[in-house]
């Protein structure tokens, strides 16, 4: 699990708690709200790998529910949570009952966080996206990001697996048929399949070493400065008031 919780308690800010209970609660809870908020947004700016496509990663916004966003379940998403969902204290309420934290269950996002080799866990190989499956960019298209949804994608669709050379890894093709197929890059033509060219779609390999790309904690580490400056604004505001 991916976790960042912060507690509000020091010694100081407890003294001026018990002299002014409902102004301390609203001015660090406030702070709370706004150190999660900050972080979300600088993170979301600074990752490195795409969120929001279809089946990935996704981050919630800044929520003081105590239970997950309805709609918004699932081991790939992050939660942002802030608490209680009023800055006003509520009866009884204590330092204590200010708390945020953001969150994930993701296995996906630990190893895109820490990085390091990964391996398939139910099949052979590890199919990674080359070619006619990858966009302009040089990323995975959403809709062919696996050999699974490329096969979903169009009946049609078929993959033929053989290495390009000799010793050379297993390749899974596309292949095509006509004249405009055998223009595309990387096509190759089969002895005897004179009107059929294959296009590389995925290659397979045991395993692979990925880079740490996420930036959740390198992100947090980053804004230190951030946060002492959103709290000490806080307690400069609390001072004021109760001077």
């Amino acid at each position: 699990m991916t976790d960042v919780r912060i507690a509000v308690h020091s010694a100081p800010v407890q003294q001026l708690f018990e002299r002014a209970p409902d102004t301390v609660f609203f001015h660090l809870r406030d702070a709370l709200g706004g150190i999660f908020g900050s972080h979300r947004r600088e993170w979301l700016a600074q990752k490195q790998v795409e969120f929001g496509q279809r089946g990935g990663l996704q981050a919630g916004r800044l929520t003081s529910s105590t239970s997950e966003p309805a709609g918004f379940a699932g081991s790939r998403k992050f939660f942002y949570r802030v608490l209680p969902a009023s800055k006003k204290r509520p009866e009884g309420g204590t330092l204590d009952d200010i708390t945020g934290d953001a969150y994930t269950r993701s296995e996906i996002a630990l190893g895109l966080e820490k990085g390091g080799p990964a391996s398939a866990s139910s099949t052979r190989y590890l199919a990674l996206p080359i070619g006619v499956t990858l966009d302009s960019t040089g990323r995975p298209k959403s809709r062919w990001v696996t050999p699974s949804h490329y096969r979903k994608a169009r009946a049609t669709n078929d993959l033929v697996a053989f290495p390009a050379r000799r010793g050379g890894p297993l390749i899974l093709w596309q292949k095509k048929r006509g004249k405009a197929a055998a223009r595309k890059t990387g096509a190759i033509s089969r002895a005897g399949e004179q009107k059929t060219v294959y296009l590389p779609a995925y290659v397979l390999v045991r395993r692979v070493v990925r880079k740490a790309r996420l930036k959740f904690y390198d992100t947090w580490d980053s804004m230190a400065a951030d946060r002492d400056r959103r709290y000490k604004r806080a307690m400069d505001q609390m001072m004021r008031e109760l001077s």
